[in-house]
């Protein structure tokens, strides 16, 4: 993409904002997950982030298949090895014992494979000029999957990913902006019975609920950055929003400190 977008830069920062706030909350308070204010958080800005991702994803320059694997190679899965190795033994408090915590920043190697995935299905499509297909195909694979019980979490990302794609390729947001009211009440009605879980890696089944508070909050709040005219809110928010990457990377570190 030539030029950025402000609003999806301050609409990335603000979600990273989310993550750091859920973060914090997760490490530093005693509820810890059972929080609400942690619960209404995780019920969609995780989905959020790959329904931004989809939408960039959309408005993205072609290339050959050889290029985009190096180019996500270089931004989602290097920085992730050589944080999840470096970055322990500067901020261990025992430096006799170092453990390399992989899981961490499992969200670009979910990232990775969601967009390795999807274009090589629109590659794929492509040879048979089938190419605009690829975001319905993929939203009916993603639908199969939790259906099916398989991978279900991921598997709303993969859906969230190809639902930002159609978003963005077919401004179905700008369409949509008189059922801002609409979507904001469902969110608002539903986002208080949302529990991600007792366990750190969450419930599987809290995908019932995240599925319609995510496309409510993920649309919402793309119309409401998209009509946002302040100066000052967009720069200091699309400022987060571009290095975004860099600040998911470190935040775990210095949460934990």
């Amino acid at each position: 993409m030539g030029n950025r977008l402000i609003y999806i830069d301050a609409l990335r920062g603000f979600a990273m904002l989310l993550v750091i706030v859920g973060h914090l909350i997760q490490f530093n308070y005693s509820t810890g997950i059972e929080n609400p204010i942690f619960n209404i958080i995780y019920s969609f800005h995780m989905p959020l982030f790959f329904f931004i991702s989809g939408y960039v994803h959309s408005l993205s320059k072609k290339c050959t298949p050889l290029e985009f694997i190096k180019k996500r190679v270089r931004h989602l899965i290097l920085p992730a090895i050589t944080w999840t190795c470096i970055v322990p033994v500067f901020f261990s408090y025992k430096k006799s014992f170092v453990s390399f915590d992989f899981y961490q920043y499992w969200f670009m190697y979910v990232l990775f494979a969601i967009e390795i995935g999807y274009f090589g299905m629109s590659n794929i499509l492509n040879i048979i000029k089938r190419e605009k297909a690829t975001p319905l195909i993929a939203i009916i694979i993603a639908i199969a999957l939790i259906v099916f019980d398989f991978k279900k979490i991921p598997a709303w990302y993969f859906f969230m990913f190809a639902f930002g794609y159609i978003i963005a390729t077919y401004k179905v947001a700008i369409k949509l902006k008189y059922l801002n009211g609409i979507l904001s009440f469902i969110f608002l009605l539903t986002c208080g019975y949302f529990n991600y879980g007792s366990n750190p890696a969450g419930e599987s089944n809290r995908i019932w609920l995240m599925i319609p508070l995510s496309i409510s909050a993920s649309l919402v709040l793309l119309n409401v950055f998209r009509q946002i005219r302040s100066e000052y809110f967009n720069r200091y928010l699309s400022y987060i929003g571009r290095y975004t990457l860099g600040i998911y990377l470190c935040h775990f570190s210095l949460l934990k400190i």
